[in-house]
């Protein structure tokens, strides 16, 4: 799995949503720095985050996922 590209998606959906980090984190109730270390691939996100960010940011999981 390479999470730097995870993450790199899911900075793209969020932006999509023209969401600030802050904004979503405080959406899913988890903190800004969390959210920021996934999208920069240096921290490897719960299957629970990536569903709380998934649903956020309407897009599927296997397409965060790439499979």
């Amino acid at each position: 799995m390479n999470y730097m590209l995870m993450g790199a998606k899911l900075r793209k959906a969020r932006k999509r949503m023209r969401m600030t980090i802050e904004q979503a984190a405080e959406r899913v109730d988890m903190s800004a720095s969390m959210i920021g270390n996934v999208e920069r691939g240096s921290r490897v996100p719960s299957v629970e985050t990536i569903v709380r960010l998934c649903k956020l940011y309407h897009v599927s999981a296997d397409v965060i996922l790439d499979v």
